[in-house]
């Protein structure tokens, strides 16, 4: 009965204590501000409460010119990948414009990672520092430009954005910088189907099974394949006749040492069985293609080739691959007219 009696007493100064600390929290005004802040109405209202505003951009791709047109895959997403030869240039045009109803300046310039460098590809956004004003567009452009003797290369650039507001009195809004997502860039004499970016940290391991016999002892565990499939990829236009490349580029698991950097790993390879209906031939390239990349990372190709006589339709091609220990399937659909 004693127990009983006190646990009664313990919940009720428990209850009692909770009820105290939400009533002081809502009484207080600054608990209130800035936990549950209220959002403005977009870009017309005074903003009382300090808040992080992106500044917004718009990357205009079919007002893009001078490059090749392909799309890149990783995780569950497909994203345009353009693509130049040694020798080309393309512009791609953009657009920044307030969040708010303040006005601000902002300074562009390119990242391309930490200690990343690009031989024989060039960089320029004109303009590349400017004033944004409540309702505006302001339009700039990036150009890409590339030596003839440029090597083959994929990089995934971003045009990251500066502006003077990125601290402000009280009561002033804020507007954060923040990046300008234009497509992933290819630097090769052709355009492939599309690029699978293949990541071991991303494929399901396999599972270890007891290979049990129909009679006799259980034998050592054996890998059972994952059921892992990559993602489905837009239908991709063929002519009769026509050959083209599916690229794989593929990370290997490393570790990292002290300091939190990656060490040095090599890259695990690839391995893939391929099939094709009749009339569509496909062969992997078992060996990396002669493409620059990350350290740790590979890009290989599978070429698909229509017979010039194929007749008009939809056509799908299969693929089985193991990465290391990771094995994973894909398939791409193609429309032959």
């Amino acid at each position: 009965m004693f127990n009983g009696k006190r646990r009664k007493i313990i919940l009720a100064s428990v209850a009692l204590l909770a009820v105290s600390l939400v009533s002081v929290v809502l009484a207080s005004p600054d608990v209130h501000r800035y936990i549950f802040p209220s959002l403005p109405a977009h870009g017309n209202t005074p903003i009382n409460t300090p808040m992080l505003w992106p500044v917004e951009s718009n990357v205009e791709l079919n007002q893009s010119t001078g490059f090749g047109s392909s799309f890149m895959v990783a995780g569950e997403n497909a994203s345009p990948m353009v693509v130049l030869a040694p020798g080309g240039s393309g512009t791609i045009p953009f657009t920044l414009s307030s969040p708010v109803n303040v006005s601000f300046t902002v300074s562009l310039s390119m990242y391309l990672g930490e200690n990343a460098t690009t031989p024989g590809v060039h960089f320029s956004i004109s303009p590349a520092n400017f004033t944004v004003n409540p309702g505006q567009h302001v339009a700039s452009t990036l150009t890409v430009t590339v030596d003839q003797d440029a090597p083959s290369a994929y990089y995934s650039p971003t045009i990251a954005i500066q502006t003077n507001r990125q601290t402000s009195a009280t009561g002033e809004p804020y507007v954060g910088g923040g990046p300008v997502d234009i497509p992933s860039l290819l630097i090769a004499n052709s355009v492939p189907s599309c690029l699978y970016l293949v990541n071991e940290q991303e494929i399901p391991s396999n599972v270890l099974v007891m290979n049990k016999p129909s009679s006799g002892p259980a034998t050592w565990p054996v890998f059972v394949p994952s059921p892992y499939l990559l993602p489905n990829v837009p239908t991709i236009h063929l002519s009769p006749g026509q050959t083209t490349d599916v690229l794989f580029g593929c990370f290997s698991i490393g570790s990292f040492n002290a300091t939190g950097q990656p060490n040095a790993v090599e890259p695990d390879l690839l391995r893939m069985n391929v099939t094709a209906p009749k009339g569509l031939t496909a062969e992997f390239l078992g060996n990396p293609a002669d493409i620059a990349w990350s350290g740790n990372a590979n890009i290989y190709s599978v070429t698909v080739t229509a017979n010039p006589s194929l007749g008009s339709g939809t056509y799908q091609v299969k693929g089985q691959a193991s990465l290391g220990s990771h094995l994973f399937n894909w398939s791409l659909t193609y429309s032959v007219s």
